[in-house]
């Protein structure tokens, strides 16, 4: 199996990175244009999608960052790419419900809750972001490394 993804490793790279390309242009586009029309950013769902468009920004330049295999660079980008992940599927998750209240519930006052999506979409990843660097879970840890291999052993 390690040389299988040793050597497709070049060619799994090139595909996340064309990909990452793809989303890092789609991403800025939306960006502009909502920065740009001021009015659309009164908007209460185009505000989530400007959210979710920045992390999916932050995404795509993280995929570019993996070339270099310092331990720091690393850890941030293993904590950039977590964080961002499920930041970005609580957005769509808060605006899955924000569009099930105005069209369902037919409610129209959609910002009172944008608070708890801002604490649900930042503050559960930021909070498991930390409790995984805190127990040394990001990176190239030699103590995982370690557990696998004699998991593997005890399996054989």
């Amino acid at each position: 199996m390690d040389t299988i993804l040793t050597e497709n490793l070049e060619q799994i790279q090139g595909v996340t990175r064309f990909a990452a390309s793809l989303s890092l242009v789609g991403s800025t586009f939306n960006l502009l244009t909502l920065i740009l029309s001021k009015r659309l950013l009164g908007v209460p769902a185009l505000r989530v999608i400007m959210f979710v468009s920045v992390l999916e920004w932050w995404l795509s330049i993280s995929y570019f960052l993996d070339e270099d295999t310092s331990e720091s660079t690393c850890l941030f980008v293993g904590f950039l790419q977590q964080f961002c992940h499920l930041s970005a599927a609580l957005w769509l998750l808060c605006l899955a419900i924000n569009q099930y209240r105005g069209i369902v519930l037919s409610e129209a006052n959609a910002e009172k809750y944008e608070i708890y999506y801002h604490l649900l979409s930042w503050g559960f990843p930021f909070l498991t972001c930390i409790i995984l660097w805190s127990t040394d879970s990001f990176g190239n840890n030699e103590k995982i490394k370690n557990e696998n291999k004699k998991n593997n052993k005890n399996n054989k």
